[in-house]
C-alpha cells in the first residue's frame, strides 16, 4: 500500500504505523466537516462568492465557514490540487484536481497527496548570468479543529507538497503555509520556506523514511516485534488495535499476576511503588487508547455484553461573544447581529 502525504507525519515519528496490519477508519462528523470547510475554501480560491459559496454549505458546518477569514481564503489559486512523487526518479507529477483523495493507479516507488491551494510565481533573473528565472511555488494546507498539528517548519505533510510541487513545475524555491481554525474560531497562519538544498534534503529524508518502513515491516513479518513510538500522532492511526505498545497496556493491568499483591512484603513492595505511582499515568495512557478505538468506530462500540460504549460530548457553556457576533453578522446580517449579542 503506497504511502499517502497525509500519514507522513505519524509514519515520520513511527515507521510501525504503516508496517503494522491496518484497517479503514469509518468517517466521523470531524472528517465531514473538514470536507465542507475545504471545498467552501476551494471555492473561493477559484473565484466564489463568499456569500453565495456559504449557502452551499450544510447550515451545521456553515459557522465553521462563516468564521474564515480573508488570510484563510486565497484567492486566484488553484485548489485541491494532487500530486504524485517518486521516491526513485525524483519527478514530480501534477495527477489532477478535486479528485477528493482519488489518486487512480500509482506506481510502487510513488508517493501522493493533495495540497489545498497552489499558486506558482516567476520571478526576475538575479543576474544577467542567469539563463532562467526563479520559480517560486506557494502551497497552503487548512486545519480544522484543535487536533495535534507540527508547526509548519516541521510539517512533513507540508513538507512533501514543497518538494513535489516544486518538482511538478520546475520551481527551486517552496513556500508553505499552515493555516489553523480553532474550535473558537481564531485564525493562524504558520509559514516556512524550502529553498532548493532543503528540497534536496526533503527528497532524501523521504527515502529514508521509506527505507525504515520496509525494515519494519520484514522485522514484523520475522515474528519480531517492531520499535513503536506512542505520542498525540496515535490518535488516529490506522495500525492502533494491532500496534504492540497499546497491548501491552492493557495486559500490563488485565493479567491475573502481573500486579502485586496483597499482603505486601519487601519482595513485592517495590513493585507496589513503582505501581503507585505510574498508575495513575498507565490508565490515562489506557483511556486514551480506549476513546480513540471508539471514535475510529464512528463514536459508539458495541461490547460482548450487549451494552454499549459511546463517546459522549459536554456542552459549552460559555461561547466567545465576539466570535458569535462576527458569525451572525457574515450569516445573517449586522441588525441580526446587534440585536443577538452585546459585546461591552
Amino acid at each position: 500500500m503506497n504511502i499517502t502525504a497525509s500519514a507522513l507525519d505519524r509514519i515520520t515519528r513511527c515507521p510501525a504505523s504503516h508496517a503494522l496490519p491496518q484497517r479503514v477508519l469509518p468517517g466521523s462528523v470531524y472528517r465531514d466537516r473538514g470536507v465542507v470547510v475545504h471545498a467552501y475554501r476551494a471555492a473561493i480560491a477559484t473565484g466564489a462568492d463568499p456569500d453565495e459559496a456559504l449557502l452551499d454549505v450544510p447550515e451545521e458546518h456553515r459557522p465553521w465557514c462563516a468564521a474564515l477569514d480573508e488570510a484563510a481564503t486565497p484567492r486566484n489559486l488553484a485548489a485541491e490540487v494532487a500530486f504524485a512523487f517518486d521516491l526513485e526518479t525524483g519527478i514530480g507529477r501534477e495527477i489532477g484536481r478535486n479528485l477528493e483523495r482519488d489518486y487512480g493507479e500509482l506506481g510502487p516507488t510513488e508517493i501522493a497527496g493533495t495540497a489545498d491551494s497552489v499558486g506558482v510565481t516567476v520571478g526576475m533573473p538575479r543576474s544577467m548570468l542567469d539563463i532562467d528565472p526563479p520559480v517560486t511555488v506557494l502551497v497552503e494546507d487548512l486545519k480544522t479543529g484543535a487536533g495535534w498539528q507540527p508547526r509548519a517548519a516541521e510539517h512533513m505533510q507540508l513538507r512533501f507538497l514543497a518538494l513535489a510541487s516544486a518538482r511538478t513545475y520546475g520551481a527551486d524555491r517552496a513556500v508553505v503555509r499552515l493555516v489553523r481554525q480553532w474550535p473558537n474560531g481564531l485564525i493562524k497562519v504558520d509559514e516556512h520556506t524550502y529553498e532548493a538544498m532543503d528540497l534536496d534534503a526533503a527528497h532524501g529524508w523521504l527515502r529514508g523514511l521509506m527505507l525504515a518502513v520496509r525494515d519494519t515491516r520484514d522485522r514484523n513479518a520475522g515474528g519480531r516485534l517492531p520499535d513503536v513510538h506512542e505520542g498525540a500522532w496515535c490518535r488516529y492511526c490506522p495500525a492502533s488495535r494491532t500496534c504492540p505498545a497499546k497491548s501491552a497496556l492493557v495486559r500490563q493491568l488485565a493479567t491475573p499476576g502481573a500486579l502485586p499483591m496483597i499482603p505486601l512484603t519487601p519482595d513485592n513492595l517495590a513493585a507496589a511503588h513503582r505501581l503507585v505511582k505510574e498508575g495513575p499515568g498507565l490508565l490515562k495512557e489506557i483511556g486514551a487508547a480506549i476513546d480513540a478505538y471508539v471514535e475510529q468506530d464512528g463514536g459508539a462500540v458495541k461490547l460482548a455484553d450487549g451494552s454499549e460504549l459511546r463517546r459522549v460530548w459536554n456542552a459549552r457553556e460559555k461561547v466567545d461573544a465576539v466570535i458569535v457576533d462576527q458569525v451572525l453578522a457574515r450569516l445573517y446580517g449586522h441588525a441580526v447581529a446587534d440585536a443577538a449579542v452585546t459585546t461591552e
